[in-house]
């Protein structure tokens, strides 16, 4: 196919001798990569990744593990993680790709399990569904890939949009994955039927929970109180406690010209809040009441 090119090539060191191409999808999108050879030399994994599908904030790390699966096209990390950032994009969010440590899931699963029992126990309880059949329990030895995935952190993605973290990311080298909501925590994604996400939904449904964090409300993260309103909510503490105090005679000014002011005041920062304009017109009456008893006795 090359001609004369390519060993005019070899002869100038451009190539090296008796080397081929890496086999990678014409289309990046394509959702399943054909295998790919190990990197020509002085091409390496991570530009080899880049190559098939660039994710667009992702280490070199990430990338190097991406790698390893890049040829698979079933329980594959690297087709699970594609089509969750895919779907992160169609719905304005991005996704930080890495290996991140949080206390509230390092080795803890959703049911307060280790996570990588967490994951097996999913897969289990939804084949012995489909077969009807039941486990018994083993122990499990994890292999040396696994170990050495869950020694650099304990999850893998930070969904982000509108620069707040939305949720994070888990996928096993078996390419199952999962999605936490928010930042911190262990709880799950849960779909429009209410059901809670599981790993054993495969590999092909990590699309799935992102598009369930990022467009169902039982996903939303509850907004923080600002600043602003915590003050807001102290100020009308103190104007509800000046109002009453005048209703009820008590307040240490109650004689004072200047209480009318005040009055005035707190009235103006409230006048939205029925309840506290209400009780303003009860401390109008009760001031302007207090103050001709109190000038009575002069005439």
């Amino acid at each position: 196919a090359y001609g004369g090119l390519r060993p005019a090539l070899e002869r100038l060191g451009a190539v090296p001798a008796g080397s081929s191409p890496a086999a990678i999808p014409e289309n990046p999108a394509d959702p399943t990569p054909s295998p790919v050879e190990p990197p020509p030399a002085g091409q390496d994994a991570t530009t080899q990744v880049d190559a098939v599908y660039r994710f667009a904030h992702a280490s070199d790390d990430f990338k190097a593990w991406m790698f390893e699966s890049l040829g698979k096209t079933e329980y594959s990390p690297f087709v699970t993680a594609r089509a969750m950032d895919q779907a992160a994009r169609q719905h304005g969010a991005m996704v930080e790709w890495g290996f991140f440590s949080d206390a509230t899931l390092d080795g803890i699963g959703s049911d307060g399990d280790d996570a990588q029992t967490d994951r097996e126990a999913d897969e289990d309880g939804f084949c012995e569904a489909e077969m009807g059949v039941t486990f018994e329990a083993e122990t499990v030895v994890l292999d040396s890939a696994t170990t050495d995935n869950a020694s650099q952190g304990n999850y893998v993605g930070k969904i982000r949009k509108e620069g707040a973290v939305a949720g994070r990311i888990d996928i096993g080298d078996d390419g199952k994955a999962m999605v936490f909501v928010g930042e911190t925590g262990n709880q799950r994604v849960v779909y429009s039927s209410g059901e809670t996400a599981t790993y054993s939904d495969g590999d092909g449904d990590g699309a799935a929970m992102v598009t369930a964090l990022l467009t169902l409300p039982q996903n939303a993260l509850p907004p923080e109180p600002s600043p602003k309103s915590s003050s807001d909510d102290a100020q009308k503490t103190a104007d509800r406690a000046l109002f009453q105090s005048v209703v009820s005679g008590t307040h240490r000014d109650m004689l004072s010209p200047e209480l009318a002011d005040v009055l005035e005041a707190a009235f103006l920062r409230q006048q939205g809040d029925s309840e506290l304009s209400a009780l303003f017109e009860r401390a109008v009456v009760s001031y302007q009441n207090a103050m001709m008893n109190a000038t009575a006795s002069l005439f």
